[in-house]
């Protein structure tokens, strides 16, 4: 599953992305391999690469800002 909706989705617009899943709202929850440590966060599945939203660096971290809403801080 993961691997093929990158490839479907990431894998020629976003190298760096690996797609875990959907926000329901037009952003793909993904993780950015683009760093060390990696990080969690959201992508437009139609916008460009610093469309990208960092929510953490651990999946606790990513589901509390998702929880807290801090997106949009």
């Amino acid at each position: 599953f993961l691997y093929e909706n990158t490839q479907d989705y990431c894998s020629e617009s976003w190298p760096w992305a690996i797609y875990l899943g959907t926000n329901g709202g037009g952003e793909m929850v993904v993780l950015d391999t683009r760093s060390t440590p990696l990080q969690f966060g959201l992508l437009p599945y139609f916008g460009q690469e610093d469309d990208f939203i960092a929510l953490g660096d651990s999946f606790e971290t990513f589901i509390s800002s998702i929880y807290n809403d801090d997106i949009f801080e």
